[in-house]
């Protein structure tokens, strides 16, 4: 598919305006920041500026502060007509006080399209390249990274043209990856992979489950990142869907019917050889965002799987076909499987359920809560199926199926990658970024090895002038 890309609030945000609500929070917010770095704590102020101001456009001190500051807030150097452009605001505000100026000027630079936007330039000196330029690789390697903008260092590489060849740039990769803040990087990225935002207004029907509250949402949130981030670093990214290790504490250990002494804080747990759970697919995070509110849903489980885990392309349902399952009569007592076996029945249902169902059905035996179940209305849960040809039954063959499966190792990159760029991956740079990982792939995908072989690829370093429409 040409929409290769995770639902993500990177996508997101690439392609959403600003509305005039958002636009006066941006001013106030950037107002409370510049007071506080200026007035409200005077201590540090001077030692910030390493400088004290005067209320001239000319003061070299004034000018200096805004030119350094400038510089970190717009992930570049400022040109001499922006310094001067924010000095003389600093000086014609601050002539009573030349700190409240050079308090309105940053607040000027924090409101800033050059600021809240990501602007990416080509090198000018290169014209037969559409390579970006320096400081443009810099905020991409940064966010992609260490999901933050480039600090001191890091723009100063990139002035010193240690970022305009794959041989310079691999060496920075290098030293970010091993930096502390690539630690944060890695959260959020498998975060927005796996759709961990979805969690945030999770609610449940409280008469079928009246144990979900917000308490244990919250866990279930942190168990997802903790587990993911810990299977990624340890292993390769298919090691994510056999883990038998997570985080668990009384709430969860309570829902997972778990024995041991655990407190309000998460603490890491080997799950027991004969246990259902092992994997990302079996975490009560992943299986009640893929319910409703009182019930599982064997499509959204098995689309999850299919589009986000495989980049498979399902197109959504028939207009003139409803589908939703019937609602059993009274009394009548009858499994999802056997409600959804009408969908055989009806060709352009089938054509699409015949992959995601039995994906969904593999999992039926954890309910829209996340918690373990044998039987669904007194009758026994048959939870066997194939994945592309590969048998299991149950969950737990589910997840060996996935990770054993030819193409969740380029899913995996191509989401990575989306990721990286903030928007959806065309077939021309699937093609490109299979390419690139697979000359540099000696075994199953690693995490940090993938964010190694696409920070320092010319497909992440060059422009992509032309998208292809899907």
């Amino acid at each position: 598919s040409a929409q290769i890309g995770p639902r993500t609030t990177q996508l997101a945000s690439a392609s959403a305006g600003i509305s005039e609500r958002m636009l006066m929070a941006y001013e106030a917010s950037a107002l409370s920041v510049a007071d506080w770095a200026f007035h409200v704590d005077t201590e540090r102020r001077e030692r910030l500026a390493g400088c004290t101001p005067l209320a001239l456009a000319e003061d070299p001190c004034m000018r200096a502060v805004l030119a350094r500051i400038g510089r970190l807030a717009f992930r570049r150097a400022l040109d001499s007509a922006e310094v001067d452009r924010y000095a003389a605001l600093a000086a014609d505000l601050g002539q009573d006080d030349p700190w409240e100026g050079l308090t309105f000027a940053v607040s000027g630079l924090l409101q800033s399209p050059h600021f809240l936007y990501r602007q990416e330039f080509v090198d000018a000196k290169k014209t037969n390249t559409q390579r970006y330029a320096s400081h443009t690789m810099a905020t991409r390697l940064a966010f992609f990274l260490w999901n933050g903008p480039p600090d001191d260092a890091l723009l100063r590489a990139a002035e010193q043209g240690q970022l305009e060849t794959a041989e310079d740039t691999a060496a920075v990769v290098g030293l970010m990856l091993a930096d502390p803040r690539a630690e944060a990087g890695r959260r959020s990225l498998l975060a927005e992979l796996f759709h961990a935002d979805l969690l945030a207004e999770l609610q449940k029907d409280p008469t079928t489950f009246p144990d979900f509250d917000d308490e244990l949402r919250d866990a279930m949130a942190e168990q997802l990142e903790l587990t993911l981030n810990l299977a990624a670093n340890e292993g390769s990214l298919a090691s994510i869907f056999t883990t038998k290790t997570t985080f668990l504490n009384a709430r969860l250990a309570e829902l997972y019917g778990v024995d041991g002494d655990f407190g309000p804080e998460l603490q890491a747990v080997t799950l027991p050889a004969d246990s259902p759970r092992a994997g990302a697919l079996t975490l009560p995070a992943i299986l009640a965002t893929r319910s409703y509110p009182g019930h599982t849903s064997v499509a959204l489980r098995g689309l999850f799987v299919r589009k986000d885990l495989l980049c498979q392309d399902i197109p959504p349902p028939p207009p003139d076909v409803n589908p939703t399952l019937r609602t059993p009569s009274s009394g009548e007592l009858v499994t999802t499987r056997e409600l959804l076996a009408e969908h055989q029945t009806t060709p352009s249902c089938w054509g699409c359920h015949a992959s995601m169902d039995p994906i969904g059905l593999a999992l039926e035996k954890f309910d829209a809560s996340g918690r373990f179940r044998d039987t669904q209305n007194g009758l026994p849960i048959d939870t066997g199926g194939d994945l592309d040809g590969v048998p299991f039954s149950d969950a737990l063959g589910l997840g060996e199926a996935l990770a054993a499966h030819p193409g969740v190792d380029s899913c995996f990159a191509n989401n990575i990658y989306a990721y990286g760029v903030g928007r959806v991956v065309t077939v021309a740079e699937q093609k490109q970024l299979t390419a690139a990982i697979e000359s540099k792939l000696s075994g199953r995908l690693a995490l940090d090895e993938a964010l190694r072989v696409i920070a320092t690829s010319e497909l992440f370093a060059t422009m992509q002038v032309k998208t292809e429409q899907p």
